[in-house]
């Protein structure tokens, strides 16, 4: 088989992975935003399922964590957290392994990007543009008003967090390896 044969295959399977993630990727948001569901013998059934039980369970929790007697503008708060992390996850493609791309603190200078934007309108009333420590680029930087700059700082922070968790949960390359004494 000559060398061209090969690069093509391994094109068109490229091609057909990167669709089908796309596919799951899509069921996976229909079903976190309560989108009807496909047929229970259709391949991506699994994946909507997965969105739809992400969205319950996170739903569950937010109310959970603030108790029965709790705090109801607590109780809004985390929803509304949770609400746009869900949102990042199923509307911009966020999930946890495109997460995965950032290793130093890029979804946290992001957080703290939003939160700066509350507060420059909170003391100046104005908005402001992308900070200096803005990891990408300007275009990305998109505050909206005090409760959505509020919302994606603490959902980016959270996303940071998950970020931290699975990475100290993976083996580090030798030389990261922290000394034995």
């Amino acid at each position: 088989m000559s060398d061209y044969a090969t690069l093509t295959t391994t094109d068109a399977e490229a091609k057909v992975q990167a669709r089908t993630r796309e596919a799951i990727d899509r069921a996976i948001a229909a079903g976190a935003s309560g989108a009807e569901a496909p047929p229970d013998d259709h391949w991506l059934y699994r994946y909507w399922a997965i969105g739809n039980d992400l969205q319950a369970s996170l739903c569950a929790a937010a109310s959970a964590s603030v108790g029965e007697h709790g705090d109801p503008l607590l109780t809004r708060a985390v929803r509304t957290v949770v609400g746009e992390r869900v949102r990042q996850i199923t509307e911009e493609g966020r999930t946890p392994e495109a997460d995965d791309q950032y290793r130093k603190g890029e979804l946290a200078m992001a957080s703290m990007g939003y939160l700066h934007a509350f507060v420059t309108r909170e003391q100046s009333g104005k908005a402001a543009g992308a900070p200096a420590f803005w990891p990408w680029d300007a275009a990305w930087y998109k505050p909206r008003s005090g409760e959505d700059d509020l919302a994606r700082a603490a959902a980016l922070a959270i996303a940071q967090l998950q970020n931290y968790y699975r990475s100290a949960a993976q083996p580090k390359p030798m030389g990261e390896q922290p000394e034995v004494a």
